[in-house]
């Protein structure tokens, strides 16, 4: 009878030893699944608040970058959306404004809608280049160059575009009128797209429109130049970003290094042809 209970004590012994040990493996399993429980929690909660996100940022720009801008506008608020946008150039997005321009180099070939505008309600970070507009550079009537900052047309300068081509209409003798009153009345040492290039000592300039450089960088002086490189040229030009679109804020020409200069969030041409849009 004792050695029958000593050998049910032994088997009851081992079975505890048994179950002691699928309690800790069960233990440790159930710590691993409430683990992954909460991570697959973790990671939809996540989810959901970066759909949140993206909803309100979607939402905060007027309905998205799928939003279209009309072909036509009306940059000087007179009621007549007359003119076609062909090149808008985005400051410091460290592409250059110049191969952009002529062949569009470096610009996606979708960009932002926002890039197809001024009013800041869509982001752009591109410049845009409408490429149809640039291959049928016919039947143009004028041509306006705007320069904006903080989403408000600053100055500009309107050209006769009759005859013109997409490389000649920047040009002296095409002005027609301005926000510079003195554009026309003093000398020009360049006035032109290709503008001034001097890359070995930082001096890309282009859209160069400049009065004289009489006195080296301290005589430096104009209307509007694009510095296209971050070499540096005179103290005026240091940019950490290119392009920097610099300008004269007063109504006349400014000396480049002194105070009534000041630089543009983005520059941009228009179309306005023969025939009126209707």
């Amino acid at each position: 009878m004792a050695a029958n209970l000593s050998s049910y004590d032994e088997s009851l012994a081992k079975v505890e030893t048994i179950v002691d040990k699928w309690t800790v493996a069960t233990t440790a399993e159930d710590a691993t699944l409430t683990g992954l429980v909460s991570g697959v929690s973790s990671l939809y909660n996540l989810t959901l608040n970066l759909v949140s996100q993206i909803t309100t940022l979607t939402n905060s720009y007027a309905g998205g970058a799928l939003v279209p801008v009309e072909e036509f506008s009306d940059p000087f608020g007179i009621g007549k959306k007359e003119w076609k946008l062909v090149f808008r150039g985005t400051a410091y997005n460290n592409v250059e404004v110049y191969p952009a321009y002529l062949y569009g180099t470096g610009i996606p070939i979708e960009v932002e809608e926002g890039c197809k505008q001024f009013t800041r309600s869509l982001p752009c970070v591109n410049h845009y280049r409408n490429g149809e507009a640039f291959d049928n550079w016919v039947g143009i009537d004028e041509v306006l160059f705007a320069i904006y900052k903080d989403g408000q047309m600053v100055q500009n300068v309107l050209f006769n575009g009759k005859g013109s081509t997409y490389t000649n209409w920047f040009s002296a003798n095409r002005v027609i009128s301005s926000s510079w009153n003195d554009l026309t009345s003093q000398p020009h040492n360049f006035f032109s797209i290709e503008g001034y290039l001097h890359t070995s000592a930082g001096e890309t300039r282009r859209f160069h429109i400049n009065r004289d450089y009489d006195r080296g960088c301290d005589g430096f002086q104009g209307w509007f130049t694009v510095k296209d490189t971050v070499i540096n040229g005179c103290a005026a030009e240091n940019t950490v970003a290119m392009p920097m679109f610099q300008y004269a804020a007063a109504k006349t020409f400014a000396a480049w290094n002194g105070e009534n200069v000041d630089r543009a969030d983005a520059i941009g041409i228009f179309l306005k042809y023969e025939w009126l849009p209707h």
